[in-house]
């Protein structure tokens, strides 16, 4: 017999449900989804999503008399996940910001606890539902990326057959980036297998075309960590067939042709396996990547325990970043999930989630399609990071909440465990919303810059910039937009926010320019020809910029051309010469005697926006924002030159001193 509150409660699941699917669509698949969602109007939406599994707890536990739970590792570990997350933001230096970007995630815990009652009221059916409305899920997700990537390869004119030009433009739709794609369909062709596994006639052949476009579409993306993640999911699956020795060998064998033929297509993946060559430049997103994981152990080193909170790289990294020798100047995750955790959460979380994984290969037979998502999915994260997106965050409650052995025993829900549970929802959502808020360092920063394009408003920028700094003070966007303000009104303070940015970002073009003009503003020629030679060194382009034909600065050129040879000399000591770093060496003395001496013919004149800063600060209601410094350089630049960052960070940054400033 069903009771009223049954009925009650069935409805209001059902509401809600719907309400969090449409909103779950809005936020996934309206390009580009992944920083859509921090912009008005749809970050409202994001914000009615997240509340969306917390109604339903409520609701749920105030209206039943039971509620199936897990049981106690698929209970403990996903509790202790929280509770790291919620201790770890907590006590982080970026408190506030940092427990604003954890609801998301502590929101995906709260539905794994929801979907998992609402799966094992009736486990007869509703695993089996829930399975194929992750198919259906997972087919929409697969035809609207591949419409969109299609349509912009029309628009771009790249539709004239198999070329490498077609396959260089990679799939980022409908997330706003091609990894972001790549995880999603590497976590959901399971899914599509089992739907086409199960089906029948037409409904098998509809399942097998959708599986092959998802393949297809994961193709597009040239990640290659999808195709990681899809040479675990084929051997995983293998696996959960059952296969004798020799069938298992023969269709091993297939797959495992079929999967070369595939890679070999893709120029991405073709490179990547190419043999690399010494004298050749690095590849920039593997050296980036490196440098990323580097940053990630020395971050959960400094804060081993707890860590700096989750989703705080974006803030913390600049701290890291002049120790790095390949590292990014903007940095949002550190493209590794473990890294990412142990960086955020420290032991403690890294912990919890090896214990959830661990759940997950002992769950294989209770549900192997499940469980090969999931297995899959974290051989793909092991080199990306992708907990920020909310697809993927349900996706993984929902997959988790059927893999979860449910414990024989459901929880009675007398007033005890009614009280409990509002209590940690309503402190948690607490929490968050009282002490959670978004950081006004970059809404600061970018009203700046626009005040300052008008020189009428230089001193309110400049109160701008220095109060966005006192909030947080590892900011090389403020620090070199700062030393460009007073590089005149006032040089020697200029000169202290250039070395700042410098320290922060060793390579940022520019900085050393900027404080070669501080300097010569405070009578210090010979310090000026210094730092003019490492912007030379760090942006060999500026050996023969125009600015060159700039009077005050031509006078210095023969100083300055004297200090960038001993810096070569200084550098080669320190430099394999067989490797392409050592070949750039004697190229850049031998164009040592042109220094100075601007090229002819038209040049550009630009300041440089900062076009990912809106992503990086997960706000995007204030435009990208500008900097002051005008970069002038030649029309034609010699494609022989290195380019800027050449050089290795901390190599650069230790011919600096960072207390005087002057050329060791």
């Amino acid at each position: 017999m069903v009771s009223p509150s049954d009925v009650q409660s069935s409805s209001a699941d059902r509401i809600l449900t719907i309400a969090g699917t449409l909103g779950l669509a809005i936020v996934t698949l309206i390009y580009p989804a992944g920083s859509q969602i921090y912009a008005e109007p749809i970050s409202h939406v994001f914000a009615l999503l997240l509340a969306v599994p917390v109604i339903a707890v409520l609701i749920r536990s105030a209206t039943t008399l039971t509620w199936p739970i897990p049981q106690r590792g698929w209970l403990f570990f996903p509790i202790l996940v929280g509770l790291s997350i919620l201790l770890s933001a907590w006590l982080s230096p970026y408190q506030a910001t940092v427990l604003r970007w954890s609801a998301l995630p502590l929101a995906g815990i709260v539905l794994f606890f929801w979907a998992h009652g609402w799966i094992y009221e009736v486990p007869a059916t509703r695993p089996e539902k829930l399975m194929r409305a992750l198919a259906i899920a997972v087919a929409i997700f697969t035809l609207v990326s591949l419409a969109q990537w299609v349509q912009s390869i029309v628009s771009l004119g790249l539709i004239r057959g198999f070329t490498p030009e077609l396959w260089a433009h990679r799939n980022a739709y409908p997330l706003g980036h091609s990894n972001y794609t790549a995880g999603g369909i590497i976590m959901g062709l399971p899914f599509l297998v089992g739907a086409a596994a199960r089906a029948q006639g037409g409904a098998r052949t509809g399942w097998i075309v959708i599986t092959l476009l998802a393949i297809f579409c994961l193709f597009t993306t040239g990640s290659r960590s999808g195709f990681v993640g899809l040479a675990l999911l084929g051997g995983f699956g293998l696996r959960s067939l059952g296969l004798k020795p020799k069938q298992l060998a023969i269709v091993g064998l297939v797959g495992v042709l079929a999967f070369a033929a595939l890679a070999f297509t893709q120029p991405r993946i073709r490179g990547l396996l190419a043999a690399s060559d010494p004298a050749a430049p690095s590849n920039i997103s593997s050296v980036q990547r490196l440098a990323m994981l580097e940053a990630g152990f020395r971050l959960g080193m400094d804060r081993p325990v707890m860590g700096w909170g989750l989703h705080s790289t974006p803030l913390v990294y600049p701290r890291y970043r002049a120790q790095l020798p390949g590292g990014a100047e903007n940095v949002l995750q550190l493209h590794s999930a473990p890294v990412e955790i142990w960086s955020g959460l420290g032991g403690l979380g890294l912990l919890a989630c090896a214990g959830l994984l661990g759940l997950t290969w002992f769950g294989w037979k209770r549900n192997p399609t499940a469980a090969i998502a999931l297995i899959g999915y974290a051989g793909f994260a092991l080199t990306d990071y992708q907990l920020d997106l909310p697809i993927l965050v349900v996706a993984v409650a929902l997959i988790g909440a059927l893999l979860a052995r449910p414990n024989p025993r459901p929880l009675f829900l007398t007033r005890a465990p009614r009280v409990g549970i509002a209590v940690a929802l309503v402190g948690t959502v607490g929490l968050v919303l009282l002490f959670g808020r978004e950081d006004p360092a970059p809404r600061l920063n970018a009203a700046a810059l626009t005040l300052a394009q008008e020189p009428q408003f230089a001193e309110r920028a400049t109160a701008l910039l220095e109060e966005s700094l006192r909030l947080n003070p590892d900011q090389e966007i403020a620090h070199f937009n700062l030393g460009w303000l007073l590089v005149v009104a006032a040089p020697s303070r200029a000169e202290s926010h250039f070395r700042a940015a410098a320290q922060l970002v060793p390579d940022k073009g520019g900085v050393y320019f900027g404080l070669g003009l501080a300097r010569l503003n405070q009578d210090a020629p010979h310090g000026a020809a210094e730092a003019f030679a490492l912007e030379c060194l760090n942006d060999p382009a500026f050996l023969r910029s125009p600015w060159w034909k700039l009077p005050a600065i031509a006078a210095h050129r023969e100083e300055t051309r004297v200090v960038f040879l001993r810096l070569l000399d200084r550098v080669s000591l320190q430099i394999d010469p067989t490797t392409w770093v050592g070949h750039q060496i004697p190229l850049l003395r031998s164009l040592a005697p042109l220094l100075g001496e601007p090229l002819p013919g038209p040049e550009n004149v630009y300041r440089r926006e900062r076009t990912g800063y809106p992503v990086l600060t997960r706000n995007f209601n204030f435009p990208p924002p500008v900097d002051l410094f005008d970069v002038r350089e030649n029309a034609m630049i010699d494609p022989e030159l290195p380019p800027k960052g050449w050089l290795p960070s901390p190599l650069l940054l230790s011919l600096l001193d960072p207390v005087s400033g002057t050329v060791q």
